[in-house]
């Protein structure tokens, strides 16, 4: 039986090792492109028939790749990808438009020198 199979098999789960569906949210920024994302995921951790753990990972329905392991950017396709705490990506977009001015924060250097 193939990994995918064993994710569509009705025999994939037994009856003590049914998972607990988690509902789990990221936030993605392209290394090479700039864009930034978020995208929420229903994560299912569980022990197949065979003893060995098993994740299952789906967006509206669709299995997808965990993305703890391989994200693609969805604007240039890259897999340099950063990921970072849920709600990141829409407070910065948020901040930038908006017109707020960000926050004016001393540079290393001039700490180095007294704040000067």
């Amino acid at each position: 039986m193939s990994a995918i199979d064993e994710f569509t098999s009705p025999t994939a789960f037994t009856s003590h090792t049914v998972p607990e569906v988690l509902h789990e949210s990221y936030a993605f920024s392209c290394l090479d492109c700039g864009f930034g994302w978020e995208k929420q995921y229903d994560v299912q951790h569980y022990i197949d028939a065979t003893g060995v753990q098993r994740t299952l990972c789906t967006v509206d329905g669709d299995r997808v790749p965990s993305p703890l392991t391989r994200s693609e950017c969805a604007a240039c396709g890259s897999h340099v990808i950063r990921i970072l705490r849920a709600g990141t990506v829409s407070h910065a977009h948020m901040a930038m438009t908006s017109g707020a001015r960000p926050m004016e924060i001393p540079s290393f250097l001039s700490l180095l020198h007294g704040g000067k």
